[in-house]
């Protein structure tokens, strides 16, 4: 209605597969952390890897890395004997990270020959560009393989950091190699039933599930980090073996967590753009760009502009 609102969201993306696995599947998580400075190359790879030689029955995978990846195991410590390293280190010296991205693809294929391979690559909008690039090289791959590569990111945080995983995704989306999945906003019922998991209970004390709705707009992330800002008060209590609220609920509630998650994103943008927001929240969740001008003494067109920048 000619009005600019103020929202939240995130989404996740994935990669899909086709054929059914003969056998178990192989699944491997990672987990990307965000660094000051470059980051060790493939880290959430790496984690995803280190997990696949740690399960029962890792002896197959490991012959598949030691065939087709010998230079991945030189970063695995604890995966293989000392004797065995000494080879290894002889046989890689002077591997590059074009090699290691080939070995991976050809381990990964090989692996999944005869059953289901499942990567999970959490929070990739952190990730050191190599991941990313190995990432890219999986899914335009030509060869035929069981992997299904699932990669979790915040769109917010990989816009405002410029993060060159934006530009790939652009690429495999706009080729067919891949398909992106966003999170969408929960309703109250969905609210309730997560709390009814994460509480592990099949009723909730009063209005619970409407006030977290409410307060965080069912943005799934807001609602993880609310539940566990009530917990660690202990506004959300468990007595003979029903959970009990305590205090008002009827405030307004922002958990620090989110607090410097949302100001990080906020201290980030161009100072003109974080005095249109802060004009903005002012007035009140929806807004005219011409309210906003007011207050700031600009033309609309240049709060029109800046909104028009922030929505992208």
């Amino acid at each position: 209605a000619g009005d600019w609102r103020l929202e939240t969201g995130s989404s996740a993306s994935q990669a899909s597969s086709h054929k059914p696995p003969t056998s178990g599947p192989w699944i491997g998580r990672g987990q990307c952390l965000e660094h000051a400075g470059e980051g060790e190359a493939y880290l959430s790879v790496l984690e995803a890897v280190g997990h696949l030689c740690q399960r029962p029955d890792s002896a197959d995978f490991l012959r598949v890395l030691r065939r087709y990846a010998p230079t991945w195991l030189l970063h695995l410590p604890g995966v293989v004997e000392p004797e065995d390293r000494e080879l290894l280190q002889r046989q890689g010296a002077g591997a590059t990270q074009s090699q290691m991205l080939r070995e991976m693809a050809e381990a990964l294929e090989a692996g999944s020959a005869d059953r289901l391979v499942i990567l999970v690559l959490e929070d990739l909008h952190v990730s050191d560009p190599s991941t990313v690039e190995l990432v890219a090289y999986l899914a335009q791959r030509r060869g035929r393989a069981r992997l299904l590569l699932i990669g979790s990111y915040r769109p917010i945080d990989m816009i405002l950091s410029e993060h060159p995983l934006r530009g790939r995704l652009q690429e495999l989306l706009a080729l067919g190699s891949g398909q992106t999945l966003a999170l969408e906003l929960w309703t109250e019922a969905e609210v309730a039933a997560y709390l009814c998991r994460r509480l592990a209970t099949a009723t909730l004390p009063g209005s619970l599930a409407r006030w977290v709705a409410a307060q965080t707009d069912g943005n799934a992330l807001f609602v993880t980090h609310m539940v566990e800002y009530l917990l660690e008060q202990q506004r959300l209590t468990r007595e003979e073996g029903h959970w009990r609220l305590s205090g008002d609920l009827t405030a307004d509630v922002v958990p620090d967590t989110l607090q410097r998650l949302i100001l990080a994103q906020f201290h980030s943008l161009p100072s003109e753009q974080q005095q249109v927001l802060e004009a903005a929240s002012i007035v009140g969740p929806v807004f005219s760009a011409a309210s906003v001008a007011a207050a700031l003494q600009r033309l609309p067109e240049v709060i029109e502009e800046n909104c028009d920048r922030l929505v992208q």
